[in-house]
């Protein structure tokens, strides 16, 4: 059961090696030297003979602190019994990078090495990055060292650049060691995501709670807030009713008060008329008593005259 699921991961387990093997663009130089590095300094592969599938691998060249690099030739060299470098048949050539720009060059594997006779830069280049890729292949569960021969770099002026270099140790480990070791890694991995996961979980729940929780509350402020709406919907209508019957009571209070106006106005009129004709009345009374007054006179004097 457990060579079955070993089995299942190893398209993944080999591509994270192939992912540890890709080293980081940037080497920083301690002098003016520029430095030769393969990357990483230790390389670990699962040696996967043909009844697992073919086990080839990379390695990256870098190369940092370089000026106006034009041109190179060196040979790297390592145990021929454990490592090979694919013919040119067979897609061995070493590969440029987008930063070096690649150029013309002479070079070839052989057992334990791979030559560059000259490599004659298109472009010359300055900074640092990746020089070249190597293909290598596994022949047999070991450990070697792949280190540098020869080195010579110049730059456009056919002047020698210094440099340092650094090689590099690959441990071919023979596919069931690896996949057992790969095997408990990934088992204290998972043991360790497993506590990560539980406590996550706790913290999911707690939260998950307070989300209840909290919903519950939006829920009820939401009722709150409908019924709320209602109530205030239902103050703007009379509101707006009572606003219309304040204006109608304001317009009739204005119609009154015009009216008020001219009845004041009117008995002010009448009034006077009153006061005329009670002057007359007055008047009136006055000539009549005295044309009484004469009357009486006037009869009184016609019976003395007549006695």
């Amino acid at each position: 059961m457990k060579r079955q699921y070993i089995r299942t991961l190893v398209a993944l387990l080999i591509a994270l090696v192939i992912c540890t093997l890709l080293p980081a663009e940037t080497l920083d130089a301690s002098d003016s030297s520029a430095i030769l590095s393969f990357q990483p300094d230790t390389v670990e592969v699962p040696f996967i003979n043909f009844e697992h599938g073919i086990g080839r691998f990379y390695i990256r060249l870098h190369l940092s602190n370089v000026q106006n690099l034009d041109w190179f030739k060196f040979s790297i060299i390592f145990d021929g019994d454990i490592l090979l470098v694919p013919d040119w048949e067979d897609l061995g050539r070493p590969e440029p990078s987008e930063w070096s720009g690649g150029g013309t060059s002479s070079g070839h594997p052989g057992y334990g090495s791979y030559t560059y006779n000259y490599y004659q830069i298109r472009n010359p280049i300055s900074g640092s990055g990746i020089l070249l890729t190597f293909l290598f292949e596994p022949k047999t569960p070991g450990a070697t060292e792949i280190q540098f021969r020869d080195v010579e770099f110049k730059n456009t002026s056919g002047e020698i650049i210094p440099v340092i270099t650094e090689g590099t140790v690959v441990n071919i480990i023979p596919f069931d060691t690896w996949i057992d070791g790969e095997y408990e890694n990934l088992s204290t991995e998972y043991n360790e995501l497993q506590t990560q996961y539980n406590d996550m979980e706790v913290v999911f729940d707690t939260l998950s709670n307070e989300y209840v929780s909290l919903n519950s509350n939006y829920t009820s402020l939401q009722d709150d807030y409908s019924l709320l709406s209602y109530e205030y919907t239902l103050l703007e209508s009379d509101y707006t009713t009572l606003n219309s019957i304040y204006n109608s009571l304001e317009l009739d209070y204005e119609a009154l008060q015009l009216e008020h106006e001219s009845t004041v106005e009117q008995l002010g009129e009448t009034n006077n008329q009153l006061n005329i004709t009670q002057i007359l009345m007055y008047v009136f009374l006055g000539l009549a008593v005295v044309f009484m007054s004469i009357t009486v006179l006037l009869i009184i004097r016609r019976k003395s005259y007549h006695s």
